[in-house]
């Protein structure tokens, strides 16, 4: 059998109402190369294993999926970590079962690029955040750039997981250590080579009731960021300047949730993510804006 150019990563638990979008996104894509798509269901108790086998039953692309049930449920991280393991491409795209593509040349276009420019180690476009609560979407990332060394990606809060292509030669080692799975493997392919941008929107990432960024608190996630910040502190082999916008990236998204979420969080948690950031925040580098941003927290 040979070996596709690009396989597609699809996580999924709990997702019927999603997983046939998810899965059509992928099986639409026209390409001049060979695609698989790796479906992990985390031992899923609703109907989608149902609606995956409909579709290899019936789409003329079926043959592509290799679906595997688990026998016992994983994890989201382990589950990640398993997917990425299975696929055997030169290329690896990111697709979770509740997001879904809506370009049919995304991956073409992808692979174009990163043939072009063998010094990147990903590619990644724009795409739609889609709050299906409140009934509204934004586009991003917005940047006039279309390369991203590693300073210039992490000034960036977030980017659109389902738009991620990346070479398959990369080591997953740090990840099973990790809170957070997408942001670990960003930084590892930031460690090993910088980012190609296409400015095109291609790919929706879902807000919905169900899923996992809705049902958590914001200090959950304030939570994570800082988890997540200390390990690559510790972990990856970054430029005392690429460590201190991790750093910042880290600060914009806790200030942003602090001003949202004000209300539900603490004066006692706001010192506490104080007294934690001075511990581990990048060297050398002057944060009182975010002190004093957190500071009139504590007074107002």
């Amino acid at each position: 059998m040979s070996v596709p150019m690009v396989s597609v990563a699809m996580i999924t638990y709990n997702q019927e109402k999603y997983i046939k979008e998810s899965i059509l996104g992928v099986l639409n894509q026209r390409a001049d190369f060979e695609i698989e798509l790796i479906i992990a269901d985390d031992r899923s108790p609703d109907a989608t294993e149902e609606v995956v086998k409909e579709i290899i039953a019936n789409h003329p692309n079926g043959h592509w999926i290799k679906y595997s049930r688990h026998a016992e449920n994983k994890g989201m991280m382990d589950n990640f970590i398993w997917a990425l393991d299975t696929c055997s491409g030169k290329y690896t795209a990111v697709c979770e079962g509740d997001d879904y593509w809506i370009d049919p040349l995304k991956l073409q276009k992808q692979v174009k690029a990163l043939e072009q420019h063998a010094a990147y180690s990903f590619c990644f476009h724009q795409g739609i955040r889609l709050n299906e609560v409140e009934s509204k979407y934004d586009v991003y990332p917005l940047t006039d750039l279309t390369s991203f060394d590693p300073v210039s990606f992490f000034r960036m809060i977030t980017i659109p997981m389902a738009s991620v292509v990346f070479r398959k030669n990369i080591s997953l080692k740090f990840m099973r250590d990790h809170s957070h799975p997408d942001f670990q493997l960003l930084c590892t392919l930031m460690s090993v080579g910088n980012a190609v941008f296409i400015p095109e929107v291609m790919s929706v990432y879902r807000v919905h009731p169900g899923g996992v960024s809705y049902n958590h608190s914001s200090l959950f996630y304030v939570n994570k960021r800082l988890n997540e910040l200390e390990f690559e502190l510790q972990n990856n082999a970054f430029s005392i300047a690429v460590r201190n916008q991790i750093a910042r990236n880290y600060m914009q998204h806790v200030l942003y949730k602090f001003d949202t979420y004000k209300k539900e969080i603490s004066r006692k948690e706001i010192l506490r993510y104080l007294v934690q950031f001075i511990k581990v925040k990048g060297p050398d580098t002057d944060f009182r804006h975010f002190f004093s941003r957190l500071l009139k927290h504590l007074i107002t």
